[in-house]
Formats: C-alpha cells, structure tokens, sequence
C-alpha cells in the first residue's frame, strides 16, 4: 500500500491571508487609534488578534496534515514492513490513533504485545481512500471490530473486553489503575479520568463532552472495577453510587416563589429574602440531578450492551 506525499494547500493560504490581514489591521489600529477606547476601535483590536490566532491554526493544520514524502507499507508473511523496516505480528496487536481533518487523517500506529509498545510510525497523513485501505489491513491484528473512523461525539468507544480512547483501543487487562473523579468548575460538570497500563504509560484527561461521554467512561471504570462490578450487581452498585431521589428541591422552589411573594409585598423583606434566594441558588440538589441523570445513562449503556451480546449469542446457536 502506497502513502502518497500530499499537502492541503488551502490551510496554508487561509493562515497567510489570516495572519497577515490580522497583523495589518491591528498594525493600522495601535498606529493610527493608538489607546482609543471607543468600541469600533476595541472591537477592531479583537478582531484583529483572532485572525492572527486563526492563522496561526491553519498553519498548525497544515504542518500536521503534510505528508512530506511517499511512504510504502504492507503486511505480508505475518510482518508489518515500512519501506525497509520489519516488524514481527506474531502474536502481537496493532493499535492506531488519528485525528482528522476535512478528508485526510494524521495517523500513528503501534505493535503492543506482552504489555510492551513499540511505535511503528508516528503522524502518517492519509486520505480517505488511503485509510479505508490501511484500515482494512490491520483489521485482523486490532483489537476489536468497533469501526475507529466512525463520525462518533466523543472519545471514548466501548467493546467488548475493553474501549477505545481517542481511537486508540485498549483491553481491561492491559489496566494497572483506574480512578474517575466528578468534578464542578464554573457552574460545568467534568470527568476526570487517570489510568495507569501495566506497560507504565499513562492516560490522563479531563472529559467535558457532556453525559453520555461521561456514562461511557464511568461504564468503562466499573467494567474494570469487577469487585463491585458484575452482570447481576450493576444495579446495587449504582444504588450506591447514585443518589436517592430527593424533593428538596421542590419545596425550596416553592419557598423562593414565596420569598418572592414577601419582598414584593413588603419591602422590609427584602434584605433576609435576597439572602435566602442568593443561598437557595446554589443548592445542591441540581448536582444530584446531574448524578441521577448520569446513573441513567450508565443503565442504558449496560442494558445496550448485554442485549447485543445476548442478541449475537442467539443468533451464533442458531
């Protein structure tokens, strides 16, 4: 299979014209507006630092999405060859990571066997056609059958035995430690993940693609965690894990539109009912509805899952 040496030449236009047309505006402002506040002025300033932030990507993007030179790869007697290096399949795994961009693909890939990573190449840039091929070759070496160039919102995919991070698959047994941590920063819910492979690497992120991103990811931690974690336990781990149904929350609604009834009626009220609408604002019930809706998320991955695997069961006696 060739890699043919390719380069998208409308990122590098897109980053001249942006960065140039935002250094020239900005130049013509501070010269000719010097410190003026008034909006136009500002606004033109601002504008003009985001064409040059905006340039600045694109030529990123286009240094990313170059593939400088045409690069041979094949599979053949059970060993992976780029140009004229050899690398031994046997027994072994092929796992890939990519990020994409319009129609091409910057793509690394790894041979992993006995909790041991050896990278074969690192930032390959492949079109479409390019990667439904390599695709294709490395299937029978992968770890699952998930289909990695899926249009999917965020970047966990799970399968059966393990899940994909950033198209990167992994097994649960490859897992040394897996710790997930909820946390609320500026009124928004993130997942805090840290995984530690029995090879020493290390996975470390903070997730903010939203409950389902979250579920898949807490789904995967319980997997792991197969002490509390099992096809018939699921349900009385979650009782722990979530928390029980509350109408606190109710009441104090009803309370503040009373609250606001007083002050209406009587402005003597007003200073105790300000304080008790500015307190009852930040109650915690909204982050246990948060959790309960993440609890049902998890129920449905895991309800998902094992009908499908109960559906192929059935269907492989049959």
């Amino acid at each position: 299979m060739l890699i043919k040496k390719k380069e998208n030449n409308l990122y590098f236009y897109l980053g001249v014209i942006g960065f140039l047309a935002g250094f020239l505006l900005l130049f013509y402002l501070m010269s000719v507006k010097g410190s003026s506040g008034d909006f136009l002025t500002v606004f033109g300033k601002l504008f003009s630092i985001g064409l040059i932030i905006f340039g600045i990507v694109y030529f990123k993007r286009y240094e990313k999405f170059k593939q400088f030179k045409d690069v041979n790869i094949d599979i053949k007697r059970n060993e992976f060859i780029v140009e004229d290096k050899k690398y031994l399949l046997d027994k072994s795994y092929l796992t890939t990571s990519f990020t994409k961009s319009d129609n091409l693909f910057c793509v690394s890939l790894w041979i992993e066997k006995d909790n041991k990573t050896v990278e074969v190449f690192k930032n390959f840039v492949l079109d479409l056609d390019e990667m439904a091929n390599f695709l294709s070759m490395i299937k029978p070496y992968r770890k699952s059958n998930i289909l990695l160039a899926k249009n999917e919102s965020g970047k966990i995919k799970l399968f059966d035995g393990g899940f994909a991070f950033e198209n990167r698959e992994f097994f649960y047994e490859e897992i040394e430690k897996f710790d997930t941590e909820l946390v609320i920063t500026d009124s928004a819910y993130y997942l805090d993940i840290k995984i530690l492979f029995k090879n020493s690497q290390m996975l470390e992120q903070r997730l903010n693609g939203g409950i389902k991103e979250y579920a898949k990811a807490m789904y995967a931690f319980l997997v792991f965690d197969s002490k509390n974690f099992s096809k018939y336990s699921l349900e009385d781990y979650l009782a722990l894990f979530c928390p029980k149904k509350s109408y606190w929350g109710i009441i104090i609604f009803v309370l503040d539109i009373i609250t606001a009834g007083l002050i209406f009626y009587n402005e003597k009220f007003f200073a105790l009912g300000a304080v008790m609408l500015f307190v009852t604002a930040f109650y915690p019930w909204f982050d246990n509805d948060f959790k309960r809706k993440l609890c049902k998320e998890i129920m449905k991955i895991y309800l998902q899952i094992h009908y499908d695997k109960d559906l192929n069961e059935n269907n492989t006696k049959s």
